[in-house]
């Protein structure tokens, strides 16, 4: 049987409890080899970025905020984990093309992958993204 994807999803990437905390745990189970091989990382925000330019501020917060040596090589397995996707976390119509990018990392042959949500937002936009989420069908587990 084949072993499914799991997608660990950070809406508010570009902020300030992602680069200080979450990235840097990350980094974290990556060098104590706690993350499987099928684990990918999709960062969400609503900055217009491309995979490199997020990649590289990832990084660079990694480098500044981890409380453990940072090796090039676990930092670069990492970095190869990480997807950004742009998106209005109000706007339903964005929450699609994010499933798509979902499917393409996880393959449509495995719906059943389990997939972690992580609102690193303001309050105001937990309600939305939660809407929008089961909405388009990424809330519920596929069986």
């Amino acid at each position: 049987m084949k072993q499914c994807y799991c997608v660990f999803s950070i809406f508010g990437a570009t902020g300030d409890l992602t680069q200080r905390k979450l990235l840097p745990a990350l980094y974290f189970l990556e060098q104590e080899r706690l993350l499987k091989d099928n684990f990918s990382i999709i960062c969400i925000a609503r900055k217009d970025k491309t995979n490199e330019e997020y990649r590289k501020e990832a990084s660079d917060s990694i480098r500044r905020f981890s409380r453990i040596k940072v090796r090039d090589e676990v930092l670069s397995k990492l970095l190869s984990r990480i997807h950004y996707h742009q998106l209005e976390f109000t706007n339903l119509n964005d929450y699609n093309s994010f499933r798509s990018l979902m499917e393409s990392i996880t393959g449509e042959k495995c719906r059943r992958s389990e997939r972690i949500f992580y609102l690193a937002v303001h309050s105001l936009f937990m309600v939305p993204i939660i809407s929008n989420l089961k909405v388009v069908g990424l809330a519920e587990r596929h069986t």
